[in-house]
């Protein structure tokens, strides 16, 4: 799952939303990798407010597990990977699953942020709302090696960005997924064969929202 999928049921609880979006944040900024055994600190929580960065931390983390082992995410992701190898020439290193994954999460944000109006603005205001210093601070207490400058220089960018509208368009979606794929070290293009199967991509993620979601 996606920063919205996993924060869309904290959109006016903005501590609890950065927790959500936590894990995908330290991710991007180079901090420590939250997994299901990954230790938070419950007990250094000081107040209402690092509680709800924890709970919010906690429901990422479970929402992934169920995502990932569901059987529509699996179908989708096959599904995807099979049409990306048929559009582009076969290259053994290419890493189709791993584009599906991918575009399943991105298109899956797109899709729910469609299906409620208002919502990504909400979602952005609940961000911009926190100070990103502070974040960072609460972050390090909760979840050690956490990088706090660059935690905080990346929840500024975020909001400034705003690319979770990017989605909506094949046009700033393929260079995300793109942009994506050269962080992990690996080669997702070229651009025509992502927005070649993007459509019937966004059908299929479309049809099976219900299933993807955690608890369908």
């Amino acid at each position: 799952m996606n920063y919205f999928a996993h924060a869309r049921a904290a959109l006016d609880r903005p501590w609890r939303l950065a927790g959500c979006c936590l894990p995908d944040w330290l991710a991007a900024c180079g901090g420590p990798r939250i997994r299901r055994r990954t230790r938070i600190d419950v007990d250094a929580a000081r107040d209402a407010i690092d509680t709800e960065i924890a709970v919010g931390i906690a429901a990422h983390i479970d929402d992934d597990v169920v995502f990932h082992a569901s059987d529509a995410f699996r179908g989708a992701c096959a599904t995807i990977a099979r049409d990306l190898r048929a559009a582009r020439a076969p290259d053994p290193r290419y890493r189709a699953s791993f584009a599906a994954h991918v575009l399943v999460e991105l298109l899956l944000d797109d899709t729910l942020i469609r299906a409620t109006p208002g919502a990504i603005e909400r979602f952005y205001a609940a961000s911009r709302s926190l100070d990103a210093d502070a974040l960072a601070d609460r972050a390090a207490r909760l979840v050690p090696g956490v990088p706090k400058d660059a935690l905080a220089r990346l929840h500024r960018r975020f909001n400034e960005l705003e690319f979770l509208r990017d989605y909506a368009d094949d046009r700033t979606l393929v260079p995300r997924l793109i942009a994506i794929g050269r962080r992990a070290g690996t080669d997702l293009g070229p651009a025509d064969a992502i927005r070649a199967i993007l459509p019937a991509a966004r059908r299929l993620v479309t049809d099976r929202t219900d299933a993807l979601l955690p608890g369908a």
